[in-house]
């Protein structure tokens, strides 16, 4: 009788083990997916405030130019093309390989 009860416990011991490390495994594969999916978010709104920055420096240096339209590429930790126009109402349109942006002002 000893002998059968042990037997059990060994195959339990083993399932238990199997178990766990399914558990284990799922928990870590669901962990990473979501930090690579947070990375790749982290690295667009990167991209979003680059861009932004960009266009608020142009359009610093163009009123401080005084310059009423412009176009031309920007290299700054990345390539932008940004096209400036002051009247009939302000406008700026900045682009890269991946986005396009525009702002405009109305009345």
């Amino acid at each position: 009788m000893k002998k059968k009860f042990q037997n059990s416990s060994k195959a339990f011991i083993l399932l238990e083990s199997i178990l766990s490390l399914a558990i284990l495994s799922t928990t870590v594969l669901l962990l990473q997916s979501t930090q690579l999916q947070m990375l790749r978010q982290t690295k667009k709104d990167e991209m979003n405030i680059q861009m932004l920055r960009v266009a608020f420096e142009e359009v610093r240096e163009r009123r401080i130019h005084n310059l009423s339209e412009a176009s031309y590429t920007v290299e700054r930790d990345g390539h932008f093309t940004i096209s400036y126009q002051k009247r009939p109402y302000a406008q700026i349109k900045i682009k890269n390989e991946q986005q396009n942006w525009g702002i405009y002002r109305e009345k």
